[in-house]
């Protein structure tokens, strides 16, 4: 699996090669979702939809810290800056 879809796999450690298709996708999925629900209802919705995916990336953001999933330091870096970036572009968006 790893030969066929190795564009995938290979910027990842041993142990998170399936980093990819078990958080990155669940991850982009997930905000899709709540995006999707929460689209229409006026404010509060908005609030609820920054809420939620505040929380989201938090947790995701602590799992990457706590992992480092890739096998260079730069993207694991890269992937931290963008993860808290989301994250303080929507604590500002929720006030």
């Amino acid at each position: 699996m790893r030969d066929r879809y190795g564009y995938l796999y290979y910027k990842y450690t041993n142990a998170n090669f399936l980093w990819e298709p078990f958080v990155i996708l669940p991850r982009k999925s997930m905000l899709a979702i709540v995006r999707m629900y929460t689209r229409e209802g006026g404010v509060g919705m908005h609030r609820l939809q920054a809420a939620a995916c505040l929380l989201l990336m938090g947790f995701f953001a602590l799992l990457h810290l706590k992992r480092k999933p890739f096998i260079e330091d730069f993207l694991n870096d890269m992937e931290s800056v963008a993860l808290l970036n989301n994250i303080f572009a929507l604590r500002s968006h929720g006030h």
